[in-house]
């Protein structure tokens, strides 16, 4: 997780505006649900930044932990 946070507000600090000019990144989050997608899902939702999830087809039936992950981030998401 330490390093999940250090490499996202790395991320997020490079976002901030300077100098007036307004910045804007897009995070989006391609292919999972993976082994980190709990650990980032954790970062967005403590931090309230929000993300675009991709997933391949076939993860969303991959098993009971991915089709969890999936209605957390569906969940968390839609209360934006």
């Amino acid at each position: 997780m330490t390093f999940v946070r250090f490499v996202l507000t790395a991320i997020f600090m490079s976002a901030l505006p300077a100098h007036g000019a307004d910045r804007i990144i897009y995070l989006t989050f391609d292919d999972g649900p993976l082994n980190g997608t709990s650990n980032i899902l954790d970062v967005l939702e403590v931090e309230q930044v929000p993300a675009t999830l991709f997933m391949v087809g076939m993860h969303p039936e991959a098993g009971a932990s991915n089709s969890a992950l999936v209605r957390r981030a569906n969940r968390w998401l839609r209360l934006k």
